[in-house]
């Protein structure tokens, strides 16, 4: 056989054992907080590839219809789910009608959708942190209804519910503009909110990527 039919061939061929070029072992989903950790750099798991699938201002019924498609591309073996309670785009009508049932609902349904999209794969959803909400300006942002339907759905869909960035940022479900930075519980707390009382400042960031990532080490 000629030399190029040989090379031609031998490119043909697929290496047992390879995973596609975008394979990610942790697919993470999430909104402006998973955007904050994706920037701060610290989404990241040691022997494992990591994955973000996060826009501001989306919530989990945005990406639902993405899913399928990223199973096939990525091939992950853990999801990570991470909506803080975003109400506009797909959650809008049901939030406008319904208030925090609706928008609860919305999500509910989302979470059955996101197992029907990732079959057999290990998922891991995180509850929200706490913002600073004291006029009402931001809507079910941090809801500790959208949490505690998390928990109770979690294990219908054969999923985890994580509290571990609640509890990290704030805990007891109580907003705190300072917590102890990542890795020094006994150290000086540091600001971890920006002004919004919402988004993340580096150090907040750092605190929530490694909480996004508690359950999905193993």
């Amino acid at each position: 056989m000629p030399i190029l039919a040989v090379i031609a061939v031998l490119a043909a061929l697929s290496l047992p054992g390879c995973q596609p070029t975008s394979h990610k072992d942790v697919l993470v989903y999430g909104d402006s907080l998973t955007v904050n950790a994706e920037t701060a750099g610290v989404l990241t798991l040691p022997g494992k590839l990591v994955g973000v699938r996060a826009k501001g201002g989306t919530a989990l019924c945005d990406w639902v219809p993405k899913m399928a498609a990223d199973r096939k591309t990525y091939t992950p073996t853990t999801v990570v789910i991470a909506f803080a309670g975003n109400v506009s785009g797909c959650v809008g009508t049901e939030w406008l009608k319904h208030g925090d049932a609706g928008a609860t609902a919305n999500y509910e349904r989302a979470m059955h959708a996101v197992r029907a999209a990732y079959p057999t794969e290990k998922i891991v959803v995180v509850g929200p942190p706490a913002i600073y909400n004291p006029t009402g300006r931001i809507p079910f942002l941090g809801s500790a209804q959208l949490s505690a339907m998390y928990r109770r759905v979690a294990p219908q869909i054969h999923a985890t519910y994580s509290s571990a960035a609640d509890d990290a940022l704030t805990p007891g479900h109580v907003f705190t503009w300072t917590r102890p930075p990542q890795g020094c519980p006994t150290c000086q707390p540091v600001r971890v909110r920006t002004l919004d009382g919402v988004h993340l400042t580096t150090a907040g960031s750092k605190i929530y990527g490694a909480a996004l990532l508690t359950l999905a080490r193993s």
